[in-house]
């Protein structure tokens, strides 16, 4: 794994910090401000009363479900404890759409939304909306494209809190085709591309419910694929409390698994690993866990340098409870923080 981590840091990091700079993500509740120029939209340049365009879809926090969640499963109280591969290595590009680079350039798009793009209850969520965009961002030193088409669909269009169906290429009777958003990065430095899947389809039960939760990425440098993360949820859902406002992840309490295999395709070493949240609530008071736990179980495939073989995180409240660990060779720590 620390092989992988390191590749993970300077092929697919190097591209999220050449491409955007900041390398950051809209935060859940935000629509990430709005694309110059050229900006993607239904085609006019303006949506229709009570549509949806491309650019609202992809700068919504509809389009940061999964990293969102991602993000809460790589998060460690204990510097360099946790065996999965951070968010911000991944996902950077993805929600800055506006984003400028460090030299001032920004994105320059044209998309186009079709279908039934009516949002009543104004979620960002069309009852069945394909948004389709394509994004160039230049400089003396690079040039980067960032392409894909999402197809999403409202469960309710007159309720803003339902569940809703997503995926990045086209749903058909309830099938996604999993077609990757790709972006990529033409440098000095070398030539990097990172592909995207994303495929889930939540419902609003008396929880809310992951029928399916797919998320994948896949890193490459000079066209050699380098690194891969595939994920997996089972059974996964969000019980959420009732706050009076019209976000969903915000306060709640988190259950079920994820399993997440992540591959060094450069050195053949592959491992899986299993996240179980167990009533993990999380707070928008707190800006996060303050009470449950996570718990990460890998494989320590042999040969592999997956060197933790467990990792529980418990919390007490805020900001606070303890970490237990064990590695490959049957050695335990515990921390509290």
């Amino acid at each position: 794994m620390k092989s992988l981590l390191l590749i993970s840091g300077l092929s697919l990091g190097l591209l999220t910090f050449i491409a955007c700079g900041t390398g950051s993500k809209a935060p859940e509740g935000s629509t990430g401000g709005g694309v110059d120029d050229g900006a993607p939209d239904n085609g006019s340049g303006v949506g229709g009363a009570n549509e949806v365009t491309a650019e609202e879809f992809v700068n919504s926090d509809k389009m940061n479900t999964a990293d969102n969640i991602y993000s809460i499963m790589t998060f460690s109280p204990v510097m360099g404890s946790n065996p999965l591969p951070s968010m911000n290595m991944f996902m950077g590009p993805m929600g800055t759409l506006s984003a400028k680079s460090m030299d001032g350039s920004r994105w320059t798009c044209s998309g186009n939304s079709s279908g039934n793009l009516e949002d009543k209850d104004g979620d960002y969520i069309p009852v069945d909306g394909l948004f389709e965009f394509d994004c160039n961002m230049a400089s003396s030193q690079w040039n980067a494209s960032w392409q894909g088409t999402i197809n999403v669909k409202d469960d309710d269009d007159n309720d803003k809190k339902s569940g809703w169906d997503s995926c990045t290429g086209t749903i058909n009777n309830d099938t996604c085709s999993r077609e990757p958003i790709v972006m990529t990065v033409q440098s000095n430095m070398g030539n990097f591309r990172l592909d995207r899947i994303f495929d889930f389809d939540l419902d609003k039960q008396a929880a809310y419910v992951f029928n399916t939760f797919f998320y994948q990425w896949k890193g490459y440098q000079d066209n050699d694929l380098k690194v891969s993360v595939t994920v997996n949820g089972d059974g996964l859902s969000f019980d959420e409390e009732d706050d009076g406002d019209d976000e969903i992840f915000d306060n709640g309490t988190w259950n079920g698994s994820v399993s997440v295999t992540v591959t060094d395709h450069q050195n053949s070493e592959s491992g899986t690993c299993n996240v179980n949240f167990d009533n993990l609530h999380v707070s928008e008071e707190c800006d996060g866990a303050d009470s449950g736990a996570f718990e990460i179980t890998c494989d320590c495939p042999q040969g592999s340098q997956v060197t933790l073989s467990l990792l529980r995180i418990n919390f007490t409240r805020c900001g606070s409870g303890s970490v237990y660990m064990q590695d490959c060779d049957g050695y335990t720590q515990n921390i509290s923080f």
